[in-house]
């Protein structure tokens, strides 16, 4: 009789080896079937002939030896789930069982109001079996809906925080841990400075020109442009103001 639920834990693409450790004699009335999901049939084995593979698993499944272990080449997400040695004879029985987990890989996907930095990130896995959503700003991340898992038996973990000016996700499970990151900067614009040349109703002043937009490489031929104009108005005006004798460009 089955003793319980083995876990295997695999990563993607690899190839899945089940093994029945236990004795199991097939004679003219008694055949082995691995199955799948309990529906899906991936093998069968008969007394004194070769195993065969269903449709679906030719090519990729064998069986091998005198405990008639079981070989799934590739695995891929949708080969995750539950495979059961099951012997058909006078009475049905379990053999062995085992539930396949694959690495899950971590997506995120980010978004965000056009007025603000204020991100509404999404974390899941592939195939949905644990995800949550966060809120971040410029400054740290913060949980608001924690997903479930589909199987509660195997530790697997989501995490989101930021580091730099990257909102990093980190899933991790037995298998390994796997990490995405988006740049924070491609959601959350800077507001632009307002000046003559941005807003139409503000008045020219070279003391619009900030601090943050001298750091930029183009500003600051704009600024400096802009306070040599204020320079050049404010001396002619007080040259006008006064009264210079002789002078050939003064006119009365």
């Amino acid at each position: 009789e089955i003793s319980g639920l083995q876990h295997v834990f695999l990563l993607h693409g690899k190839d899945l080896h089940l093994d029945i450790k236990k004795s199991v004699v097939l004679d003219k009335k008694t055949d082995l079937i691995w199955r799948f999901n309990e529906t899906n049939n991936v093998a069968k084995c008969y007394f004194n002939n070769d195993p065969v593979m269903f449709d679906k698993y030719a090519g990729r499944a064998e069986v091998f030896g005198q405990n008639y272990s079981l070989l799934l080449k590739n695995v891929q997400h949708s080969d995750s789930g539950d495979y059961t040695a099951v012997l058909f004879g006078a009475q049905d029985q379990k053999v062995v069982q085992y539930r396949l987990v694959l690495k899950l890989y971590a997506l995120d996907s980010v978004s965000s109001s056009s007025d603000s930095c204020n991100l509404i990130v999404t974390c899941s896995t592939v195939d949905s079996q644990i995800s949550s959503i966060f809120t971040c700003d410029a400054q740290n991340c913060s949980l608001v809906e924690k997903g479930s898992f589909k199987a509660q038996n195997y530790s697997s973990s989501l995490v989101v925080y930021l580091q730099q000016s990257f909102i990093i996700c980190n899933h991790s499970n037995q298998v390994s841990m796997e990490q995405t990151k988006k740049d924070i900067k491609l959601y959350c614009k800077e507001k632009p400075v307002l000046n003559s040349w941005t807003s139409p109703d503000a008045g020219f002043s070279p003391f619009l020109c900030s601090a943050r937009s001298l750091l930029q490489r183009r500003s600051v031929a704009v600024c400096l442009w802009a306070f040599l104009l204020f320079i050049a108005e404010f001396t002619g005006a007080f040259f006008l103001s006064q009264d210079v004798p002789n002078c050939r460009f003064c006119h009365s």
